[in-house]
């Protein structure tokens, strides 16, 4: 599949082992494709990367081209490369304003803070 897709459920249904085991697999199929898992919450990250190697590992028996398979918050800030997002990255390369999670709420509403200036952003 080459388009974005969004997992979605219950705490404790399983969804960060899903998406970590769709990420591992379509890289291992697709070595060559540039592949982003993103993420809210920050302490997930540690966790994709244990679980992607593993399933990696599993099933092309080796560790992932972390150059292609891209474990990457989705908001982003400014500072270091921990705290890049993808959200951030399109907002600095496509000059476009960036909104921090205070000025977006005050901007766009609370509980619209990402989807408002993403939104902006891609507009």
């Amino acid at each position: 599949m080459d388009s974005v897709q969004r997992i979605r459920g219950l705490a404790g249904t399983g969804k960060t082992i899903a998406l970590a085991l769709k990420a591992a697999y379509l890289h291992a199929k697709h070595p060559d494709w540039k592949i982003a898992v993103t993420f809210h919450t920050r302490s997930l990250k540690e966790q994709f990367r244990k679980l992607i190697t593993t399933f990696a590992i599993e099933y092309s028996y080796a560790e992932p081209d972390w150059d292609n398979l891209q474990i990457i918050h989705a908001w982003g800030a400014s500072g270091s490369y921990e705290q890049r997002g993808i959200y951030f990255e399109i907002c600095m390369l496509n000059d476009v304003e960036y909104f921090d999670y205070q000025n977006a709420k005050r901007h766009f509403g609370a509980g619209r803070e990402f989807s408002g200036a993403c939104e902006k952003a891609l507009n």
